[in-house]
């Protein structure tokens, strides 16, 4: 084979592949699970989300370890209810402004005039 010719993605192993996978982090693999159908079953199996939700939540493999668990569904409803649970975040130059407009008594005018 000639090194200059190009590689494509489906001519890789499917080890090779698991294995690439298993290093790239949890946004990216989302991102991956559209790519192709190949990527889709490889970044979908049950042992890949139990080891993204080891990553994230920084528990040890072998805790989680013959638990018998649909990792997908364990790390979608911990991320899930992690994400309902967190305070909103207030823009503050917005609010900042709307502060200094109240104290100047300049209540007709909005921020973004100024």
């Amino acid at each position: 084979k000639d090194p200059s010719s190009p590689c494509y993605i489906n001519q890789l192993s499917r080890e090779l592949l698991e294995h690439i996978i298993s290093y790239i982090r949890e946004p990216t693999c989302f991102a991956i699970l559209f790519v192709s159908k190949t990527f889709n079953k490889i970044a979908n199996t049950d042992s890949r989300w139990q080891q993204l939700y080891c990553q994230r939540w920084d528990v040890s493999k072998d805790f989680t370890q013959g638990l018998g668990l649909v990792w997908r569904r364990v790390y979608k409803s911990k991320h899930l209810s992690e994400k309902q649970s967190s305070v909103p975040v207030i823009n503050r130059s917005r609010s900042r402004m709307s502060r200094m407009s109240r104290s100047l008594n300049l209540s007709g005018l909005e921020p973004d005039n100024f």
